[in-house]
């Protein structure tokens, strides 16, 4: 499930669009700005970062640019609610992939939100994933290789669409376990090896090389 955090100082904003995102079974991080901020989202890097600087303007410049510096979040979609008159300054628009002017309605901005994250993670109109001969199906859990259904259990099949959606990134057991299983799965890290070996096992050559392992650390897939 693809993890939003959203920052915002604005009560209306959080409830309105964690409403809206939850509803599109998105996973949520609400947080206020606050010091030490990005430290603790990088415990867990979100897969969008969406800031509110409605409120906040008089350091949106510099949290932006702290946003950009910060190694976790090199590769994070950055959008930003914030007034027309107030992103003119061209070095305030380095690095943030989408400006939302308000008053921007929570339909809106959950639209910019599903866009951005296709360009990150190439999540399609059609809630497809397709990568090489692999395609992944999201609205009817379906996987096919070169046109040929590949039988996948529940967690197989969110193992493999959650690191196809973040291909590239290397996820340790822990961090899988929690993504995949849950915060109130209890079973230990061999889970997550032994649903790895059996995806590599269902999935044809050369597809099942691209779920890599990334030896003292975790898994990845890498296209």
């Amino acid at each position: 499930m693809l993890r939003i955090a959203i920052v915002s100082q604005n009560q209306d904003v959080q409830k309105s669009l964690s409403a809206k995102l939850m509803d599109m079974g998105y996973n949520l991080t609400v947080e206020d700005f606050a010091d030490g901020l990005l430290d603790s989202l990088a415990l867990e890097v979100p897969d969008l970062l969406l800031l509110d600087l409605t409120s906040h303007f008089s350091g949106g410049l510099s949290v932006c640019k702290t946003v950009r510096q910060n190694p976790a979040f090199k590769e994070t979609p950055l959008l930003v609610i914030a007034d027309f008159d107030a992103v003119r300054d061209v070095e305030f628009a380095i690095g943030v992939d989408d400006f939302i002017f308000p008053p921007a309605k929570a339909s809106e901005i959950a639209f910019r939100i599903k866009l951005a994250l296709w360009r990150a993670n190439k999540v399609d109109a059609k809630d497809t994933v397709k990568i090489n001969d692999l395609i992944i199906n999201l609205a009817n859990y379906q996987v096919t290789v070169a046109g040929r259904p590949i039988e996948l259990t529940f967690k197989e099949y969110e193992l493999l669409k959650f690191l196809a959606t973040h291909r590239g990134r290397v996820y340790s057991r822990e961090t899988l376990l929690d993504r995949v299983w849950g915060e109130e799965y209890f079973g230990g890290t061999r889970t997550v090896d032994v649903h790895v070996r059996r995806l590599r096992a269902k999935l044809p050559p050369p597809t099942c090389d691209m779920v890599e392992t990334v030896r003292n650390v975790g898994y990845r897939f890498q296209a």
